[in-house]
């Protein structure tokens, strides 16, 4: 099977998808972490296909739940 590898995205879709977005106090540009949970074949979490050496966790080693509110989880939040 091929890998799933991302698109670029050019900076006139970037604004576009910005302008649909609520303003808040942290203003992040990635908001996958907070919104999103990509499993890997080989069990790793991740908050997107794009970032594959941030783990949220392992699945299933870990529960959703806990893989959700893990410290590397929290961290990709806080970055």
């Amino acid at each position: 099977m091929d890998e799933i590898k991302c698109i670029p995205v050019d900076a006139v879709t970037l604004k576009a998808h910005q302008q649909t977005r609520s303003l808040n106090a942290h203003r992040k540009l990635c908001h996958a972490p907070f919104q999103n949970m990509y499993f890997g074949r080989d069990g790793k979490v991740l908050a997107c296909c794009y970032n594959r050496e941030e783990a949220m966790g392992r699945w299933p080693e870990q529960t959703i739940a806990e893989i959700w509110s893990s410290a590397q989880a929290e961290a990709l939040r806080q970055a």
